[in-house]
């Protein structure tokens, strides 16, 4: 749990406990009852490059909203 919690915290990011329990269940069966490392490195990697992506995305149109309502504007 601390291998998810503590990275993301240090970024911004708080995973949902129900989210934080699934990638463990889903995690513990792919590797017959175990957690490997690289793969819940892998899990989290992806899980955070797409909320980044998201962020940016929304970003990026929240910046070309802003520019057309300024050209707009006049």
């Amino acid at each position: 749990m601390e291998a998810i919690n503590k990275p993301a915290k240090i970024v911004g990011v708080e995973y949902k406990k129900d989210l934080r329990d699934k990638i463990l269940q889903d995690l513990k069966r792919i590797g017959d009852n175990e957690i490997y490392p690289p793969y819940l490195q892998i899990v989290c990697t992806t899980i955070f490059d797409e909320i980044r992506r998201s962020y940016n995305d929304k970003m990026a149109v929240d910046s070309v909203t802003i520019k057309f309502k300024e050209a707009t504007k006049k």
